[in-house]
């Protein structure tokens, strides 16, 4: 929901990205009140993938292989 994160996955390829839920913390904006939990992660993969005009479920398979190879799973 940050334009600044917004404009870094315009600008960074797909095959670079990964998310996460930075916390225990509770948020400000639209998630106001609330406190971080993974399933968060589901609102990033749809955000990305409508940033970047990509179909959701190729946008999970992406991010779980960049993932994937970064820890070496």
């Amino acid at each position: 929901y940050e334009q600044e994160i917004r404009q870094l996955v315009e600008l960074y390829p797909l095959g670079q990205i990964m998310v996460e839920t930075d916390g225990p913390w509770r948020f400000e904006g639209m998630f106001s009140g609330r406190m971080t939990h993974p399933e968060m992660i589901h609102h990033s993969i749809e955000a990305i993938a409508a940033i970047k005009k990509e179909d959701t479920v190729g946008v999970y398979e992406r991010v779980l292989r960049n993932t994937e190879e970064f820890y070496r799973i």
